[in-house]
């Protein structure tokens, strides 16, 4: 199931062949020895991966230009292709929430307090590890 998770097959397609609903793949596919499948496959093709990331995003990014041509009064006009625009914006919505936990809750706590300086040393050293450095 987890394979073919990751070659783009839907739950629907994996319930029809496995021969099971599909509430019960996406509990199991949800489950913690799934995920820590698929983090060990990601992790195994970490270069694909990251290539696969960056084509996806130019992909992305191309779509959200997206055009149409149309015929209007006898005439070919070129307008944005909204539905396809919107699509991009939504694909690019759930790649940045991918990975992202939920939290249970927040707890405010007035007493935690930061000086400038050490904001300013923590957010460096968290654009150096972005960056890869």
């Amino acid at each position: 199931m987890v394979q073919a998770l990751a070659t783009g097959q839907s739950i629907t397609e994996i319930a029809r062949k496995e021969e099971l609903s599909r509430a019960w793949i996406t509990r199991e596919l949800d489950s913690g020895e799934c995920r820590h499948l698929l983090t060990e496959l990601m992790n195994n093709e970490k270069a694909q991966v990251h290539k696969l990331f960056k084509m996806t995003l130019t992909v992305i990014e191309n779509a959200l230009g997206a055009e149409k041509d149309l015929l209007v009064d006898k005439k070919w006009v070129t307008r944005d292709d909204h539905p396809t625009q919107l699509t991009a914006v939504k694909r690019f919505m759930e790649l940045c929430s991918i990975g992202r936990a939920t939290p249970e809750s927040f707890k405010y706590e007035p007493k935690t307090t930061i000086s400038w300086q050490r904001f300013l040393e923590i957010y460096e050293a968290r654009m150096k590890e972005a960056d890869g450095e």
